[in-house]
C-alpha cells in the first residue's frame, strides 16, 4: 500500500514498486504478515513530519511485521535466507515499508521469530511490547492494576508458549 499524499485512508493504493534491495547490515524480508501499529496511521495522515519524523512521498507505509528472509545484504552474518523474523521500522522512516510483500530493514530492527509464534502474532509483537512499556511513560505515574494486564498479556502471552 502506497500514499502519494497525505490524508485519510482513501489516499492509500495497490500498486507495483520497486523491490528493495538489501545494503550493508540490511535484509529483505518477504512479509508473512504487517502488523498495524498506530505510526502507520500517523504518517499517513502527516501527523509525523511536524514532529520530526517525516516521510519522501510516495511511501510504502508499515512497520511491523513478521515474515522469511529473502536476501542478505553485505557483512551479514546474523541471519540468512528463509530465517524465520520479527521486524520493526526505523524511526527515520527510510526502511518502513511492510505494507509490501518484500521489505528492506537493518539486522538491528530485526529478530529470529520462535517457532511456535505464526505470523500474525509476530507482526504484531512489536507494537504490543512498546505499546506495554510506553504507557507508563506517557500517563507519567505508575499504572493501575486495570491498566497493564491487557497489553502485557498480549505481549508475554505467545511469547512465553515459546
Amino acid at each position: 500500500m502506497v500514499f502519494d499524499n497525505y490524508g485519510e485512508p482513501d489516499v492509500m493504493r495497490l500498486r507495483d514498486v520497486p523491490i528493495p534491495e538489501p545494503q550493508e547490515g540490511e535484509v529483505s524480508i518477504r512479509v508473512g504478515y504487517s502488523g498495524v501499529n498506530p505510526a502507520d496511521s500517523k504518517t499517513r495522515a502527516g501527523h509525523s513530519a511536524p514532529v520530526g519524523y517525516p516521510v519522501t512521498l510516495p511511501f510504502v507505509t508499515g512497520r511491523d511485521a513478521a515474515g522469511v528472509v529473502e536476501r542478505t545484504g553485505e557483512n551479514v552474518t546474523e541471519f540468512r535466507q528463509g530465517d524465520r523474523v520479527i521486524t520493526w521500522g526505523s524511526e527515520d522512516g527510510k526502511t518502513w515499508g511492510s505494507y509490501a510483500e518484500l521489505v528492506r530493514v537493518s539486522v538491528r530492527n530485526v529478530a529470529p521469530m520462535p517457532q511456535s509464534l505464526n505470523f500474525a502474532l509476530g507482526g504484531n509483537a512489536p507494537s504490543e511490547s512498546h505499546l506495554s512499556t510506553l504507557d507508563v511513560s506517557v500517563i507519567n505515574r505508575p499504572p493501575t492494576a486495570h491498566e497493564v494486564p491487557g497489553r502485557v498479556w498480549n505481549h508475554t502471552q505467545p511469547i512465553a508458549r515459546a
